[in-house]
Order: C-alpha cells, then structure tokens, then sequence
C-alpha cells in the first residue's frame, strides 16, 4: 500500500518508469517494446484523473490484449486481482 497522499505521487513516479522505459527501447531500436510501453505511459494517468475513465482504461488494456495477444492483461482488470 502506498500511503493516500503519495498515490498520485507514485502513480507519476510509475508513468516516469514507462517513459524511461520507452526511451530505452526506442535507442535499441524495438519499435514493437516501444509502442506498448506508450500504453504503459498512457494508463496511470487515467487511474489519477478526478473523472471516470473505467471504460477507456478498459478499452486501452483490449488494445493491448489484441494487439499483443496478451489476454492476461485484460482478465487481470476483469477478473478478480491475482497479485503474489
């Protein structure tokens, strides 16, 4: 748990690893790394925003899933958590 006053700190913190990540991958040339870790970047920001966006984060995980065929993605946020 991230104490209430510093987890929209920590959500930044984590989009800053996405950013950092996407640069990395786009000096080593994976194109394909890159763009997922744009939707990376993309998602803590609509976790901390003050309006409703279940239902774009939920369509930018079937993005994902689809492109990336990676359905875990999409039952992770569907289904119960299975964190540990």
């Amino acid at each position: 748990m991230i104490t209430p006053g510093l987890q929209r700190n920590a959500l930044y913190a984590l989009q800053r690893v996405f950013i950092q990540a996407r640069a990395m991958a786009h000096e080593a040339g994976n194109q394909r790394l890159a763009a997922l870790l744009d939707y990376g970047e993309y998602l803590p920001r609509l976790m901390y925003e003050s309006t409703d966006h279940t239902e774009t984060f939920r369509g930018v995980l079937e993005e994902i899933a689809e492109r990336y065929s990676a359905a875990s993605v999409l039952r992770g946020f569907d289904g119960p958590p299975e964190f540990f």
